[in-house]
């Protein structure tokens, strides 16, 4: 989303602020918590959305402009969100969900992955745990992963599953032998 910076724009200005804005950019995307803590007036959180209220003098002298030259639209960021469960923990989701691989289920899939080529090498759930640093209760909860529809396994590993998808949900789901009653059942829409 675009924003418009100054009220009245002009090349010379326009000039100026991009130069300001590439380092406070830099530093908003290694989260510097100083510099956006410092751009911050005010943060109202409602039932779905929240928003930011920008500090038009801080951002002004970041800027090199005279508080008044700010844009007024500018100054307030409004970003719906949502509360999301992963496991135990609960996710704020700000503006639209960009789905990611949940990096313990992608690791945990590959991991089920070769217990399972191990196993069809004759090797021991016993073998396959201590030499995975698990106990063979963990193997055996987790080797199921693998025997997942490839629907779902392709889905785990693009993250598209969602955030509420994880390697315990897996676990405790019971899910069924077939493929098409598992992916229903993890609400995956049909092919």
């Amino acid at each position: 989303m675009a924003h418009k910076v100054v009220s009245a724009p002009d090349a010379v200005t326009t000039e100026r602020i991009a130069r300001a804005v590439d380092p406070i950019l830099v530093e908003l995307r290694d989260l510097e918590v100083r510099t956006l803590a410092a751009l911050i007036e005010t943060v109202r959180v409602g039932r779905d959305q929240v928003a930011n209220q920008l500090d038009r003098t801080a951002l002004a002298n970041r800027l090199t402009l005279p508080p008044d030259a700010l844009d007024n639209a500018l100054l307030t960021l409004n970003a719906p969100f949502s509360l999301r469960r992963r496991g135990i923990e609960a996710k704020i989701i700000a503006g639209t969900l960009a789905t990611t691989a949940d990096p313990n289920l992608h690791k945990t899939l590959l991991s089920a992955h070769g217990w399972l080529e191990a196993l069809k090498s004759n090797r021991s759930i016993a073998d396959i745990a201590r030499e995975s640093g698990h106990s063979e209760s963990y193997i055996r909860t987790r080797l199921p992963l693998a025997l997942l529809s490839p629907h779902i396994q392709a889905a785990i590993l693009n993250g598209s599953i969602g955030p509420a998808m994880t390697v315990d949900s897996v676990v405790h789901a019971d899910l069924p032998s077939d493929w098409a009653d598992q992916e229903k059942r993890l609400g995956l829409p049909p092919r």
